[in-house]
């Protein structure tokens, strides 16, 4: 019945989208031609991304949960790569691999650190004496830069403990695990590796990444929407691509690909792809598989990994190689570059209804009870279908919204992100920062002054047409004022964000019995 919800309203998207679009063209105002062919060019734009997510979730999968039996655990290496990262954080991420229930004899542990922390190293030779069974190695990377190190960042790291296993021939799988990502499903190995185990052409397994937040995760951190709905369509279409942590590789898979590749910025994203253009497949299977013990709660942080993920998703919607992808690969990842640069188009869009009210220009010649009648079916539709895919998903309305704040108030960003990767061409990335793995408590209204700018300049804008128009109420832009408003909601979210304090150490401290590590 879901199936056939989603698909129905999904049709109605891509009618009444084409019907709106239809009366807009033959409403061009030639009287403010500027203005009218930005309106109806970022209109066509916002139906191209309609139109893919249709497409794109058309369908959806969730796999049948399957378990190793005991006794026929295969052997798996367990990677975490660390870097600066507080020794009380990866001590509680090693602990959790060794809690989780599967035999300790069966598992390696790789602790690669980039950073060459005695502490770390000191860290892992107790537990390796105080652990009975353990078997946990410490690994120094070579340096950053040498010739002999494959890959600057995470994924530099990576190689260099995946080299270590040659001296483990008989271990088949590969876990990659975050310094600070726990393992929250005690049965996350056998659930992930026993679909590997059912069908040799799964080169890996994803799980659900969630995150120690404040109340109502006002940076929508845990991703909600994301790993409990879309990823399912991705599941159906076989682009399901790895998320770097809660995930199981196959060995041989990785060793198809060469390892983790370092064209991107981060690793996980492209060796998805690597694999898929390959002819294996991925799955994604629906149990929390990594809890972040720290999520990024401060404006610098959020900026810092959103714009690693956006600018991974523009450089290979421009220049990664998709040679052996299908149609429908093909559309999901470029969706992923699209969804981006339509928060970023949403950023632009907000200087229609500035200079609506303003000037009292219109982008279109139709009058505001016409318009009405014509969007309003579009984007009525559009918001129904996000709430079709997650009915069954236990995804909040609120959560949805707040994925729409944070994503659209992150637009000037992303157009910044944009610009740069075209700046920086195929051959050359933007310089990856790491988030830190800790909350730096400020205020940060420098980092929002696009947000800020856009925010005063509707408040402006709408108290301004209301001025004018005090003595004729019936001349005030109303439905303008409403479209004004709702770009208030988002970018104020986020102007609010950068001088917010998060609470998320409340239940970090509630769980460890210990303050939650900020600066």
């Amino acid at each position: 019945m879901r199936s056939l919800n989603t698909r129905i309203i999904g049709l109605i998207v891509l009618i009444s989208g084409y019907y709106y679009l239809n009366w807009l063209f033959l409403h061009f105002n030639f009287d403010a031609i500027i203005l009218s062919s930005f309106f109806i060019f970022s209109t066509i734009f916002s139906y191209i991304t309609s139109i893919l997510l249709v497409f794109n979730n058309w369908s959806w999968k969730i796999p049948k949960k399957l378990i190793v039996g005991e006794g026929r655990e295969p052997q798996v290496a367990i990677l975490i790569p660390t870097w600066k990262e507080d020794i009380k954080i990866v001590r509680r991420t090693v602990l959790s691999v060794v809690n989780q229930n599967y035999p300790i004899r069966k598992m390696l542990i790789i602790v690669s650190d980039d950073a060459a922390n005695p502490n770390i190293k000191s860290m892992v030779y107790n537990l390796r004496n105080t652990i009975e069974g353990i078997n946990i190695l410490y690994n120094i990377p070579e340096p950053k830069g040498s010739p002999d190190r494959k890959g600057e960042g995470k994924s530099g790291n990576l190689n260099s403990a995946l080299a270590l296993l040659v001296d483990y021939p008989t271990i088949g799988y590969i876990e990659t695990r975050d310094a600070d990502d726990l393992v929250s499903d005690k049965n996350f190995l056998r659930y992930t590796i026993a679909q590997l185990e059912q069908d040799a052409r799964y080169a890996y397994v994803q799980t659900i990444k969630d995150a120690i937040t404040t109340d109502g995760d006002p940076f929508a951190n845990r991703e909600k929407l994301f790993y409990n709905s879309l990823v399912l369509s991705k599941n159906a279409a076989n682009t399901v691509f790895p998320c770097g942590s809660g995930l199981v590789w196959r060995r041989t898979a990785l060793e198809n690909i060469g390892g983790f590749p370092d064209w991107n910025l981060v690793e996980d994203f492209q060796s998805g792809a690597e694999a898929l253009r390959r002819g294996w497949r991925g799955l994604y299977l629906p149990i929390i598989g990594a809890l972040g013990q720290i999520s990024p709660e401060d404006i610098p942080n959020l900026i810092k990994q959103r714009t690693t993920w956006a600018a991974d998703s523009f450089r290979f919607m421009l220049w990664g190689e998709k040679k052996g992808l299908n149609l429908i690969q093909r559309a999901h990842f470029i969706e992923s570059g699209l969804f981006y640069l339509m928060a970023g188009m949403f950023s632009l869009q907000a200087i229609i209804p500035m200079t609506v009210l303003l000037t009292n220009q219109q982008p279109i010649s139709g009058n505001p009870l016409e318009y009405l009648i014509h969007i309003a079916p579009y984007l009525l539709s559009v918001f129904l279908f996000v709430l079709t895919l997650e009915r069954d998903q236990d995804v909040k309305i609120r959560q949805i919204i707040r994925s729409f704040q944070v994503a659209f108030g992150l637009g000037p960003t992303y157009l910044i992100t944009f610009l740069k990767t075209i700046l920086c061409g195929a051959n050359y990335k933007p310089k990856y920062v790491v988030t830190n793995k800790y909350t730096s408590f400020g205020f940060y209204i420098l980092n929002v002054l696009p947000q800020l700018f856009i925010s005063a300049s509707l408040v402006f804008a709408i108290y301004t047409n209301i001025i004018n128009n005090i003595q004729n109420p019936l001349s005030i832009e109303w439905t303008t004022i409403l479209w004004g408003l709702l770009y208030l909601s988002v970018f104020t979210h986020i102007v609010k964000l950068s001088w917010f304090s998060s609470k998320a150490g409340e239940k970090f401290e509630q769980l460890f019995g210990e303050p939650l590590l900020s600066r």
